[in-house]
């Protein structure tokens, strides 16, 4: 056996790196740079100095690289010109023949293969060769460190939450941001810029090598400003966010102006309000008033408007009065002038059967049906005490006092139809109930309501003079008849004297 301590040979290992077309020779044994993503052509050549003894000749060569990186099939080459084996495994590739020798002593050969990886950083390859007939006793092995380069920019940088959506609108004097980003190498900064129309207003960098970067851009004032942000990795690729955020910082009320017409106007009648807003930045979100207040009671109303813009910002305007006076509104017209419309309740039949209560104001009505022919209880004024009421359609007019009920035949069949009932009267409203009944009427009672029906002051000046002319015609022709009498005794006894 030749002596372990015999320095048996010189190994001299020279590294060709290249892309598909081009090489470059990497001598002596230094750390080389390749790119991330692309195939690379290696070329070891491995120059054998023992010439001692057979038993220094090299039977095995084994090349073993990281996990991560990928062997291109059949890229393996060699200058070899005797027979050999070669083998491959995920991460080891084996040239050997182990009964006549793969190498020799003083015989320089290469051996060519192509791997590639994803992922930068810094790798090793080891190069390892052996003499199988010596039990391995002859080993050596040697690493070569590989630089992998990070040549691609983050795969993505985005805007992440809370930041606010583009466009959004704030009542605040900050914007606050959040940037995630992903690399497959590792990230250096991560930039945040954030600006307006006259230039770059501020900025912020991340000072660690983190996949994500938060803040916010304080003591802002009302305006429009634009954000974005990029990222760079430790080999200087850069990437943006593929838009810029606007955000719109509108701290400043809606102006608003609001005016109703008339301010004065009777029961029911109309009152129309305009309301008109404006805001600068972000512009006017709603706009809430009433455009025709209600005018069903008698009294003193105030109305508002109110604005809100797009940033939650709000303004009331000053109140406005109104006044609803007791009497019904009207409108006038050729010559005359018609009440406005009667606010009607229509109850159905059950409801009528079983009595129906409701507070009516001045020129409100209930409405129901009689053998299926429409009537009305309509409310004509009310003081505090009493209430007139019209019954329709057979027209009767009534005035009743608190507590007061009436019967009242709409059909003549002499039967009452209807009862009215006055409850109570509170403000400009009276507390009416109305009822279905079926009585028979006294035989002296005469087909209208229990209440006389009042009797016009024409109808009875008429009625008056037409009685007094009966009586004095009949005094005139007695006292016709008298004197007649009278003259004739005057003329008998004159006669008798002659």
């Amino acid at each position: 056996m030749v002596k372990k301590n015999l320095a048996f040979f010189v190994f001299l290992l020279l590294i060709s790196i290249s892309l598909v077309i081009s090489a470059v020779i990497i001598s002596p044994f230094t750390t080389i740079n390749v790119v991330e993503d692309r195939g690379n052509l290696y070329n070891i050549s491995l120059n054998w100095t023992d010439t001692t003894s057979q038993a220094a000749n090299i039977t095995q060569v084994n090349i073993t690289f990281p996990s991560s990186f990928s062997f291109t099939a059949n890229s393996q080459g060699t200058n070899i010109n005797s027979s050999f084996t070669f083998n491959n495994t995920a991460t080891v590739l084996s040239w050997y023949n182990f009964s006549a020798g793969l190498m020799f002593p003083g015989i320089n050969r290469s051996f060519q293969f192509n791997l590639s990886q994803a992922t930068p950083g810094q790798y090793n390859i080891s190069i390892r060769t052996l003499n199988a007939t010596s039990n391995d006793t002859y080993i050596y092995i040697t690493n070569l460190s590989i630089i992998v380069n990070d040549t691609t920019k983050s795969s993505s940088i985005e805007f992440a939450s809370p930041t606010n959506a583009t466009q959004t609108n704030l009542s605040l004097s900050y914007i606050t941001y959040n940037i995630s980003a992903v690399d497959n190498g590792v990230i250096s900064t991560i930039r945040v810029l954030l600006w307006n129309a006259t230039g770059l207003i501020n900025s912020s960098s991340s000072v660690s090598s983190a996949v994500s970067y938060s803040g916010n851009f304080a003591n802002l004032g009302d305006g429009i400003y634009y954000m974005n942000a990029s990222v760079n990795d430790t080999y200087n690729n850069q990437n943006w966010t593929t838009i810029n955020r606007t955000f719109i910082i509108d701290n400043t009320v809606p102006t608003v102006t609001f005016s109703c017409t008339p301010t004065q106007i009777g029961v029911r009648g109309t009152i129309t309000c305009t309301c008109t807003s404006s805001d600068t930045l972000s512009g006017v979100q709603t706009t809430d008033y009433t455009i025709n207040p209600s005018t069903g009671s008698p009294g003193e109303y105030t109305k508002s408007c109110t604005a809100t813009d797009y940033a939650g910002n709000s303004k009331t305007s000053p109140s406005v009065t109104y006044v609803v006076t007791s009497s019904s509104y009207t409108s006038g017209g050729g010559g005359g002038s018609s009440s406005s419309t009667p606010i009607t309740t229509e109850i159905t039949t059950a409801q009528f059967t079983n009595s129906y209560t409701k507070s009516l104001a001045a020129n409100e009505q209930i409405k129901f049906k009689v053998n299926n022919e429409p009537h009305y209880t309509n409310v004509i004024s009310l003081t505090t005490s009493s209430v007139t009421i019209a019954i329709s359609s057979t027209p009767q007019t009534v005035t009743f006092n608190i507590g007061e009920e009436k019967k009242f035949e709409l059909t003549g069949d002499r039967i009452y139809d209807l009862s009215v009932k006055l409850n109570s009267i509170s403000g400009s409203s009276a507390s009416i109930t109305v009822k279905s009944i079926d009585e028979q009427m006294p035989a002296e009672v005469a087909t209208t309501p229990t209440e006389e029906t009042e009797t016009t002051p024409a109808e009875t000046t008429a009625t008056t003079i037409s009685s007094s002319l009966g009586d004095i015609q009949i005094w005139i022709i007695i006292a016709i008849v008298v004197v007649l009498v009278i003259i004739m005794i005057v003329y008998f006894l004159a006669r008798k004297k002659r």
